[in-house]
């Protein structure tokens, strides 16, 4: 292997990399230009050599096909833009002696500190050339340039135009009749066209503006919607209760996703075929199902601004009626972006946008010589006087976060001239003001310890709820287990065994969420005794190997110092511990280990657990430690897991005085 000696990031790699059977190579881009820091002998595979590239003869780009290139380059140059550090690409490889050779390509980018990119770590691996391959190749192609055309519509400021692409370009992708988004009404009884796209000589439904009630119109769909999520009608195998209003829309497919807002049932996304009699495959059915979670990604962003702008209204409302000028400025810029009536009034309505010094500015403010000057010559604000309005201001200025989170200023002028305001009454206005901003603070405030005092209620809920169900579901485990050991025959045997395994999964559940709930609420006690260290891993070590084993992994336990200590804590919630952070990693581990190891020493005992598997991207690090998160869900659906092992996990270990 071949290494560029200047870069910054290329050491020695083991001899092994050669023998992966890959193209392995570290890029950096330049501009328009890609060079080549190292490549592997791998390449000689394609009719190249190492020198090829280190002498600058070929680029990373010269290998993709020409028609590849223009999107090629465009995928690249997106993913760079919105920060994404791993991605794949498809393409055709051209081989020095000229054939094309479809490859996938998974990259890693490095950053520096600044978060400026350094280099790519590249992995180019050949794809089956018959044509299922080919054919599967093209269509992650069209995903690929569907999904970057979705993404970029969602940093669209018009949400609206957003939620429309997304359909046109789903719908245009799949070739179908049409893609609808229906949503719910309130009591979630009936359903309406919101957005629609339609294929070429397809008619419109959205422009009858008809309502469908699910009990009559489509009830097979809608409890599919409620159960699964989803539902997949191919060519011939319309429902029953259905016929009616696929036929009024001339229907002979359909696939349907349920969409939320929030959590909450927003409606559900339909792409119809009136023309091609088809059949769902499990492929466009996972790309659908990735466009519905992007609508409820859109329709979320779409209420939240809604909101914002609701607040936004209603706090100009509440400033544009007071009578005294006020205005607010970017703080970096010092341009006004907000100014109430009374100072668009007096000093003009083209002051939006333009630089607030022009018309108050902070040179002219002299503090105590004005007639708001008390008999020391001491002013509580500093005052000017204002030649456009021949007045003489006092001028509160306030550092604030505006409604979208912008850092400004919040500029309030006071008229104190003698002919409105005498020195006595000045005080006062000031007062009054100043219990305005006091109390929308203390409303703030009480509507603040309001929502502190429902999540309390709510976890005590939890738990006291936690507490209840256990009882019972340690009766049924208790009962199946009495009833496996009975004698019955295989079917009735396995049906107990699927009770009592069910049941097991519902108790941990519980137990997680009793857990959570007491730490929330404050209630989590540790039991501490003396206990031998030694006999609390060797019981981890036994379980997670017969967990690792049923999963064909190699289970590794070291320590570096002799753990046959005795300590004095809760040996119970350790192990806890331990055995879901170690289960963690068997379930997301496909091949290799998992390794526990431990390392004793005068004030402290560390444990290290590693594993060979999918690994955790630094953005997620943060998220994988909240109550009910889970990263990359796309990738991990198969994975059962209520997300709160984790945040159970961090807070014990902080019980204990550790620290993660």
């Amino acid at each position: 292997m071949h290494t560029f000696q200047k870069d910054p990031l290329s050491p020695q790699l083991p001899p092994i990399i050669e023998h992966v059977p890959a193209v392995v190579l570290r890029l950096s881009h330049e501009g328009d230009d890609w060079r080549t820091w190292f490549i592997t002998q791998n390449v000689s595979m394609y009719g190249y050599s190492v020198e090829d590239f280190m002498s600058g003869a070929y680029r990373w780009m010269d290998l993709a096909h020409p028609d590849d290139r223009v999107l090629l380059s465009k995928t690249v140059s997106d993913y760079e833009a919105h920060n994404i550090n791993s991605f794949k690409l498809y393409y055709r490889l051209v081989t020095k002696s000229g054939e094309s050779v479809p490859v996938t390509e998974y990259n890693t980018v490095n950053r520096a500190p600044d978060g400026s990119i350094i280099c790519y770590d590249s992995i180019i691996l050949s794809n089956s050339q018959d044509e299922e391959s080919r054919r599967l190749i093209d269509d992650h192609y069209r995903q690929q340039v569907v999904l970057n055309d979705i993404l970029m519509s969602l940093h669209d400021s018009d949400l609206d135009n957003a939620l429309q692409i997304i359909l046109d370009r789903t719908g245009q992708y799949l070739d179908t009749s049409r893609a609808l988004l229906f949503k719910d009404s309130p009591d979630h009884k009936t359903c309406k066209i919101v957005y629609e796209w339609c294929n070429k000589d397809i008619s419109s439904v959205m422009a009858l503006d008809y309502s469908i009630t699910y009990a009559t119109g489509m009830p097979e769909i809608y409890i599919a919607l409620q159960t699964t999520g989803s539902l997949l009608i191919n060519y011939g195998e319309i429902p029953e209760n259905c016929k009616e209003e696929f036929d009024a829309e001339g229907l002979v497919a359909s696939a349907i996703f349920a969409v939320y807002l929030e959590g909450d049932h927003y409606g559900f996304v339909c792409f119809d075929d009136c023309v091609v009699e088809r059949v769902w495959d499990e492929e466009t059915t996972r790309f659908l199902k990735n466009i519905s979670n992007l609508l409820s990604s859109a329709l979320a962003r779409q209420r939240g601004a809604e909101q914002l702008t609701r607040n936004q209204k209603t706090y100009e409302a509440i400033l544009d009626n007071i009578d005294s000028y006020i205005y607010v400025a970017d703080r970096e810029t010092d341009s006004i972006i907000f100014a109430n009536t009374a100072f668009k009034n007096t000093f003009g309505q083209q002051c939006i946008g333009q630089r607030a010094s022009r018309y108050i500015s902070p040179a002219k403010v002299v503090p105590g010589n004005g007639p708001g000057a008390d008999a020391e010559g001491a002013a509580d604000y500093p005052e000017v006087f204002c030649e456009q309005s021949g007045e003489w201001l006092a001028v509160d200025s306030e550092d604030m976060t505006w409604i979208d989170g912008k850092q400004v200023r919040l500029v309030t002028c006071y008229d104190i001239t003698a002919k409105k305001l005498f020195a006595d009454t000045l005080e006062e206005k000031i007062e009054e003001r100043t219990r305005e901003l006091k109390n929308m603070t203390e409303e703030a405030e009480k509507a603040k310890e309001k929502a502190e005092d429902a999540t309390m209620a709510k976890s005590q809920f939890l738990a006291n709820m936690s507490h209840e169900i256990r009882t019972p579901m340690n009766a049924i485990l208790g009962l199946s287990e009495l009833l496996a050991n009975a004698t019955m025959d295989p079917t009735q045997l396995e049906h107990v065994k699927n009770i009592r395994r069910s049941s097991n999964i519902l108790l941990n559940i519980i137990n997680d969420i009793l857990d959570i709930s007491k730490l929330d609420a404050g209630r989590l006690t540790l039991v501490e005794v003396h206990y031998n260290l030694m006999q609390t891993l060797d019981h981890v070590s036994s379980l997670v190997r017969g967990m690792a084993d049923a999963r064909g992994l190699e289970y590794r336990y070291t320590a570096s110092s002799p753990v046959s200590v005795c300590l004095y804590g809760d040996d119970i919630r350790l192990r806890q511990i331990l055995i879901n952070i170690l289960s963690n990693a068997v379930k997301f581990t496909e091949h290799g280990y998992v390794e526990l190891a431990v390392e004793l020493t005068d004030e402290h005992v560390l444990f290290r657990i590693s594993d060979t598997g999918i690994g955790i991207r630094p953005e997620d690090i943060p998220l994988i430690f909240e109550p009910f998160s889970q990263t990359d869900i796309h990738k991990n659906r198969n994975i059962q897991g209520t997300g709160l092992g984790l945040p159970i996990c961090r807070s014990l270990v902080g019980l204990m005085g550790g620290a993660h």
